[in-house]
């Protein structure tokens, strides 16, 4: 029980968080951070913690799938936001100076997005590898 209650705090934190960045989304950091940028990557946090609560109800096939695709589509936002990040800063300095420390929608989105479509698409495979949909199991 004490994974599901702290797992239900971070939700609650996600989105008191998310709440707090949009209404401060004029200010310094938050433009410089990129508001998307923010609100993806703690809607992945969201839905891996989302998961760990869905782990704790009875299994059955839907849990069994939801929190499965939760997981890996909530660790596959976290990692695009990451990536997208990393080579910002990585042509940052590759061009030190020669462009604004900004990154924007269209470029978190290409980054992010194709590393979400490839968690996509490993969930799909998860769950349609073997014509049926993955049954839960109680031990």
């Amino acid at each position: 029980m004490f994974v599901p209650v702290l797992a239900g705090l971070g939700c609650l934190g996600c989105a008191i968080l998310a709440v707090y960045f949009i209404l401060f989304r004029e200010s310094r950091v938050v433009r410089r951070a990129n508001l998307a940028y923010l609100l993806l990557f703690l809607l992945g946090i969201f839905s891996l913690l989302l998961s760990l609560i869905i782990w704790s109800l009875t299994q059955t096939t839907f849990t069994c799938v939801f929190k499965s695709f939760l997981g890996m589509l909530g660790l596959g936002l976290i990692v695009g936001c990451v990536l997208a990040k990393t080579q910002r800063i990585f042509r940052v300095y590759l061009n030190y100076g020669a462009i604004s420390p900004t990154m924007g929608n269209g470029e978190l989105a290409i980054f992010a997005g194709s590393v979400f479509l490839i968690a996509l698409i490993f969930a799909l495979v998860y769950t349609l590898a073997s014509g049926e949909p993955p049954t839960g199991t109680v031990t």
